[in-house]
């Protein structure tokens, strides 16, 4: 029942919560008593359509990545960060 990798499970969990939100927008919207009943459900329905959005994003950046990379993501430094060294009124000698 539930995906096996960490991207199709966290994708499957983004998905159904955004799935679930946007009933609840539907739900709000059609029980609205007030305006700000309605804009609250509008604004779950959007956000319910975000969170399919990045599950689908989620999806295709996994499916991207070489299955090499999808094993180990151990990614090395890019640079390091040389920090100057300070005298004793804490200012930097340069």
């Amino acid at each position: 029942m539930f995906p096996t990798t960490k991207g199709h499970l966290m994708k499957f969990l983004i998905s159904t919560l955004g799935g679930l939100q946007m009933l609840g927008g539907i739900a709000v919207l059609i029980t609205a008593a007030s305006s700000i009943h309605e804009i609250l459900g509008a604004v779950a329905f959007g956000l319910g359509v975000i969170c399919l959005a990045l599950g689908a994003v989620i999806d295709r950046l996994e499916s991207l990545l070489p299955k090499s990379e999808q094993k180990s993501r151990k990614v090395p430094p890019v640079a390091t960060i040389e920090m100057p060294t300070m005298n004793e009124r804490g200012w930097s000698s340069q």
